[in-house]
């Protein structure tokens, strides 16, 4: 595909960008604060990524000699879509790549459709989790519906047991402390003074079907 070149809006007469996401400067006389004037000829400007979401940068300066900071995937569509929409801020990538900024491959977009395409693509970072931070796996049936239904994933054992110890605190704040605790309909049985974590891992193992790590 042919690529094509149009100016930066506010950068008319500076900054163009391209349809494959280049940035080039136009040559330009630039001035200083002791009057000077030099010519500075045209040329592509390098890119650099911008930490933490690894999208690339370019310094533009204005007429007023003030560098900023421009991300090119809004440059590219800024050009060559235009503004943005009011409900539509987000200048997003139909694939996740953040170095891809060719025209087809942006959109304004809202930050749930920025999600819809990460869960979408793959690259959601709950998407990708294969294990909770006490090491149970994140697969059903140890899953939260209401974060699978969001594309991502939590421990439904974890959830459970902190939620518990959690009301439990609130017991015993009203100074009504349980001492003993009956058979769930799930048919898991808490215990007394046990810790969230041993819990969660009972609980887990319980979910799990997996009877050979000990007794439920």
């Amino acid at each position: 595909m042919v690529e094509r070149w149009r100016p930066i809006p506010g950068y008319k007469d500076r900054y163009e960008v391209s349809s494959k996401g280049r940035v080039r400067s136009l040559g330009f006389y630039s001035g200083n604060r002791w009057g000077t004037r030099t010519w500075r000829p045209g040329r592509i400007l390098k890119g650099a990524t911008i930490i933490p979401h690894g999208y690339i940068g370019v310094t533009l300066v204005g007429d007023d000699n003030v560098h900023t900071t421009a991300k090119v995937h809004r440059l590219v569509l800024l050009a060559f879509v235009g503004e943005p929409p009011d409900d539509k801020p987000n200048a997003l990538h139909r694939d996740d790549d953040p170095a891809n900024n060719c025209v087809e491959n942006l959109y304004w977009g809202t930050r749930s459709e920025n999600t819809d395409d990460s869960v979408r693509n793959g690259s959601h970072v709950q998407a990708r989790k294969a294990t909770c931070a006490l090491g149970h796996d994140l697969v059903a049936p140890n899953l939260v519906p209401s974060t699978t239904k969001a594309g991502g994933r939590s421990c439904l054992a974890c959830k459970m047991a902190m939620a518990n110890h959690l009301h439990d605190q609130r017991l015993r704040a009203q100074g009504r402390q349980r001492t003993r605790f009956n058979r769930g309909k799930d048919g898991f049985q808490r215990r007394a003074g046990e810790a969230w974590e041993d819990e969660a891992h009972r609980r887990y193992r319980h979910i799990m079907g997996v009877h050979a790590f000990g007794r439920l």
